[in-house]
């Protein structure tokens, strides 16, 4: 994955020393301007920062158990601006319509659901996946929903555009070594920076809505979770796949892999099931 030169550069040198001088640089500028407390540059500014490391992590639920690329943002000059950005977008992302917190919240929802039902016979347990959602972001796509989100607040301090700066630093001071080589990040997100589900998610917040509401065919719930999307589907296979394509055409980048089943499906880490009209667990 790192060999993917649309998603990772490969550097001759390590450029941390120079993300440090970004963040230190943010920091002056965004005190001076009275958007950021006096404490704050010297909590956000690593003096000793490294690169992050880039390893696997296993996708036991996938076919062949791919690894899922991730970097680690321990120690980086990044690590805690990225918290910053995280403390101001975690509300946001939260706020979504769409969002599932986690498989607690899901299991609620179902609950709130099933007093829906009973439901007729052929509806559908739906889910679709987001293909490598962390990376196939582009930042056109992600700043431009943080940028919105944030200036959707009813208090905007710190400033919209100290916030946005933080998180363009971090999406593109995200360097890390493997195998004694240098790369950066150049396009989507890392899985690694604390901000990062929070950016995925204001950013997949806008496929949400396009999702939900303004097609000609409208899902019943679309309750999604990072990347992953649940569904009850009563309109039918036909229906369903035409959705699929439809929300395959919203975003360049942004491309989904649909499940479906009349009895069972596998959801997080549930085993829903539909029986006599109603989901169970």
């Amino acid at each position: 994955q790192l060999d993917n030169t649309l998603h990772y550069a490969k550097l001759p040198e390590d450029p941390t020393q120079k993300h440090l001088k970004l963040v230190k640089d943010w920091s002056s500028k965004w005190r001076r301007e009275g958007q950021i407390t006096d404490e704050i540059p010297d909590w956000v500014t690593n003096t000793r920062p490294r690169p992050g490391t880039a390893f696997g992590n296993v996708k036991t639920h996938k076919v062949g158990n791919p690894l899922r690329l991730i970097t680690s943002c321990c120690g980086t000059a990044i690590e805690k601006l990225s918290a910053f950005t995280e403390y101001y977008l975690k509300p946001l992302a939260e706020s979504l319509p769409s969002f599932i917190k986690d498989t607690t919240h899901l299991i609620n929802k179902i609950d709130e659901v099933n007093q829906l039902g009973p439901f007729p016979t052929g509806t559908l347990l739906v889910s679709w996946d987001v293909v490598a959602m962390f990376p196939n972001i582009d930042n056109e796509l992600g700043v431009t929903a943080v940028k919105n989100a944030l200036d959707a607040r009813s208090v905007k301090i710190p400033s919209t555009e100290c916030i946005l700066e933080a998180v363009e630093i971090c999406l593109e001071s995200n360097n890390c070594q493997f195998d004694n080589n240098n790369y950066v990040q150049q396009h989507g997100t890392a899985m690694g920076p604390k901000n990062a589900c929070s950016y995925a998610d204001l950013a997949m917040g806008v496929i949400d809505h396009k999702a939900k509401f303004e097609g000609t065919i409208k899902p019943m719930l679309w309750l999604r979770y990072r990347d992953d999307i649940f569904d009850l589907w009563t309109q039918g296979v036909e229906k369903l796949l035409e959705f699929t394509n439809y929300i395959n055409s919203l975003y360049h980048t942004i491309k989904f892999e649909l499940v479906y089943s009349e009895s069972s499906l596998n959801v997080l880490d549930l085993t829903l099931l539909l029986q006599d009209g109603f989901i169970s667990t």
